[in-house]
């Protein structure tokens, strides 16, 4: 350690104590949130990245000897810097989300239209023929009776006691059977016939997405590297608030 410099590691393992028996790893987890105690923006809308580069940070810097004269005045520059440059990395970021979709390769959209129309005409032609057979049975009786009677005196009424010269009685009955045959025969001849006409239009929009040709290991290492690139580029622009002489 130099005498009249200060490293990271000599920053962190002050917040540590009485803690001085720690790795790397260990003394970053323990201390990031004291040395970046200070607000700024972040470029992605997840917490747990801002954290992630903190500790990036941090391992990158820990060896490095601080170009401020005081704690203090150091991490003031590094707010600083942080804050005047995440609006470039911002854009860099938005513009990689556009031109990578991390999840998905294909993005198509297929459209098309059509017309449909239809015509038909049909006929038919209708022939019957109905024959058919009658019988009819039938039976019929009648009975009459007759009464004559023959006087030589005209004029005689045989409520009284006259007498008549002749008389004679009567009774006739009757009975008639009737039976018909017949036979009938019906001829039709129709013709018949329809039109139909119809028409339809259709449209039809198809959507493709996902990802083609890579696997979900290859677009996660390609997520990976984008954001390790977007960590490295902000490290690169904090160096020059560290002394570089070695």
């Amino acid at each position: 350690m130099s005498m009249y410099t200060t490293k990271v590691l000599d920053i962190l393992r002050n917040y540590a104590l009485p803690e001085t028996n720690q790795t790397f790893d260990e003394l970053i987890d323990a201390t990031y949130q004291d040395y970046f105690n200070f607000d700024f923006p972040w470029y992605a809308d997840d917490e747990n990245s801002k954290v992630e580069f903190e500790k990036l940070y941090l391992l990158h810097f820990i060896m490095y000897e601080i170009g401020q004269e005081t704690i203090e005045l150091h991490r003031s520059r590094v707010a600083q810097r942080l804050r005047l440059i995440m609006p470039e990395i911002q854009q860099i970021w938005d513009s990689l989300n556009v031109d990578m979709s991390w999840l998905q390769n294909v993005d198509m959209t297929y459209t098309g239209e059509g017309n449909e129309n239809q015509h038909g005409n049909t006929e038919r032609s209708v022939d019957s023929v109905i024959d058919g057979t009658s019988h009819d049975e039938g039976t019929s009786s009648s009975t009459a009776n007759s009464q004559t009677i023959d006087s030589d005196n005209p004029q005689v009424n045989f409520s009284g006691t006259d007498y008549a010269s002749q008389m004679s009685r009567g009774q006739t009955e009757q009975s008639v059977n009737n039976e018909n045959d017949g036979t009938t025969k019906t001829t039709e001849t129709r013709s018949e016939g329809e039109e139909s006409t119809s028409a339809s239009q259709r449209s039809e929009t198809r959507t493709e997405k996902g990802n083609r040709g890579m696997s979900r290991g290859d677009i996660v290492k390609q997520m990976r590297d984008a954001v390790y690139n977007v960590n490295q580029e902000i490290i690169n622009q904090c160096e020059d608030l560290f002394m570089l002489i070695y």
